[in-house]
């Protein structure tokens, strides 16, 4: 197994694991972002905040971006692009092999001067 395939395994794994559902990211005043995780139940949500200890100037700025980012990066996005690359990969797979049947064939054909 590659290290790419070993990824996309390990990826699904933990995206299966995580809470489905949608996932926000909401702008907090103060030193943090608020995220909004629906719990595994569906009747209450899990809280996640990205916080500064120090925060400077264009803090906040960084903090919704990468709170907007993990919230797009959700488990069902993650399944979905995963899916995505599979289905590819199945079809790179397939076009290899009829490409080596079709080379197999000409050569065949090349053989008996049939070209």
């Amino acid at each position: 197994m590659n290290t790419a395939t070993e990824l996309m395994i390990e990826l699904r794994k933990l995206a299966e694991a995580a809470t489905q559902g949608t996932w926000t990211s909401d702008y907090v005043t103060g030193a943090g972002i608020e995220m909004r995780v629906p719990y595994k139940d569906s009747t209450r949500l899990t809280f996640v905040e990205v916080w500064r200890q120090f925060p400077e100037e264009g803090w906040d700025a960084e903090l919704w971006a990468n709170a907007t980012y993990i919230a797009a990066a959700n488990p069902a996005k993650v399944i979905e692009l995963l899916d995505t690359i599979e289905a590819q990969a199945a079809q790179i797979e397939a076009l290899q092999a009829e490409s080596e049947y079709w080379h197999a064939r000409y050569a065949v054909l090349a053989q008996k001067g049939n070209v």
